[in-house]
């Protein structure tokens, strides 16, 4: 027990104790068309990662126990798989067999019963702490190596392909596959033990691992994170983030912007203390992991699409919001997304990493509207006022709507 005791502390930092210490709970957002419908405690003790397969089973690993328990969708407990180690990393493969990361650094395959088969897809030693895991549609498998700073890949024969992410990273947790947007999704934690003010706590990978953004920032408004967990996409494309500081589970669109959140903490059913994981569902239902309350926490979402209406934040297009330029960085150029919530006159200005404007992109009087696309968005080419082609570098975009204005962080590469 002190083993794993001191496993959370390195792992989740001040999560173990940050309500604890008597911080206020923070507020939870009106959520409409999200219910709560049950609790899962039989089995488990301190559940960390969650894994729905295509046959409707939920697979949770319990770190405290040293064992994964197999759900049906209406919570029923249909077997108990006892490990020789801790579960950090949980993947199922195609053919229901147990890809497992442990804090020894070793990723090992175990059959249904809980037998090793062998001790791949990795040898022991490539990957330092792996924490998460998730395989696309041709058995590649990706895991999240968070002492590493990065993402390692393996192809159906277990053999490592390719590592990235460790040029941009600070303390990867997790990872989910964005089918809808045919991309991969890696959340941040941000670092143990700081308070890293960064913009970018999910980042946005091709699957070929090449970088295109990152947003979700770090703070304590809605909307905002302390730290994240866990990740998944729900079947609008939703992206939904556990938040195991701030005890809830933040719901943000496509592009990264605030939709609302799930849950709040406590001890009560549908209420959490640490959530670490999250996954969602043929029914669209969402199954939270909320370690230190010994339980899943589950909601049904609605339908997709119209599933989170946000009393706090109503009517699309109801306010101005800049959203991270794609790709970042970028070479040959970049598109610049925003939302208007009403008509206004729309301005870039591009302004080098010492604060000296380089382009100015006046786009004149724009209709209200979400201009999230590459037919919508502004776009830039990387080059200043003259036509010159602009050096590598960071630079920053401030958008100006009428009397609004934002700025967004640009990296530009040659």
């Amino acid at each position: 027990m002190m083993k794993t005791r001191k496993l959370f502390t390195f792992l989740f930092a001040a999560s173990v104790f940050s309500h604890a210490a008597g911080l206020p709970a923070p507020a939870q957002a009106a959520t409409s068309n999200i219910k709560h419908i049950f609790s899962i405690s039989e089995g488990l003790r301190s559940p960390l990662r969650i894994a729905v397969t295509t046959d409707d089973y939920v697979y949770v690993a319990d770190v405290t126990a040293r064992k994964i328990c197999k759900y049906n969708l209406q919570g029923n407990l249909m077997a108990e798989i006892n490990l020789p180690s801790v579960p950090l990393a949980l993947s199922v493969t195609p053919e229901k067999q147990l890809l497992i990361g442990d804090p020894q650094g070793r990723l090992q395959l175990f059959d249904a019963g809980g037998v090793l088969l062998k001790p791949a897809p990795n040898p022991y030693g490539i990957a330092n702490l792996p924490v998460d895991a998730a395989m696309d549609d041709d058995n590649n498998l990706y895991l999240v190596d968070s002492n590493n700073k990065s993402v390692k890949v393996f192809n159906a024969t277990g053999a490592l392909v390719r590592t990235f992410g460790s040029d941009i990273m600070i303390f990867p947790t997790s990872i989910t596959i964005d089918h809808l947007n045919n991309r991969l999704l890696v959340a941040d934690h941000g670092g143990l033990f700081s308070e890293n003010q960064t913009n970018g706590l999910i980042h946005i990978y091709d699957f070929h691992g090449n970088y295109l953004s990152s947003f979700a920032e770090f703070g304590t408004k809605p909307g905002q994170f302390s730290r994240i967990q866990g990740i998944t996409i729900d079947q609008s494309g939703h992206i939904l983030a556990a938040d195991p500081f701030q005890g809830k589970v933040t719901i943000l669109d496509k592009n990264g912007a605030y939709l609302g959140s799930v849950g709040r903490f406590g001890t009560e059913a549908g209420e959490f203390q640490m959530p670490m994981d999250v996954a969602v569902d043929s029914k669209n239902q969402l199954w939270v992991a909320s370690t230190n309350t010994g339980r899943v926490e589950v909601f049904a979402l609605g339908d997709p699409v119209s599933a989170v209406t946000e009393a706090e934040a109503p009517a699309m297009f109801s306010k101005n919001i800049l959203l991270q330029n794609f790709p970042n960085p970028f070479k040959k150029g970049t598109w610049i997304p925003f939302i208007i919530s009403e008509n206004s006159h729309v301005t870039l200005r591009i302004y080098s990493g010492v604060g000296r404007l380089v382009r100015t992109i006046d786009a004149g009087d724009m209709a209200a509207g979400a201009y999230d696309s590459k037919a919508r968005a502004i776009f830039w080419d990387g080059t200043s006022n003259t036509g010159e082609r602009l050096s590598t570098g960071l630079y920053f975009c401030k958008f100006a709507a009428d009397d609004f204005s934002a700025m967004k962080r640009l990296i530009l590469l040659k």
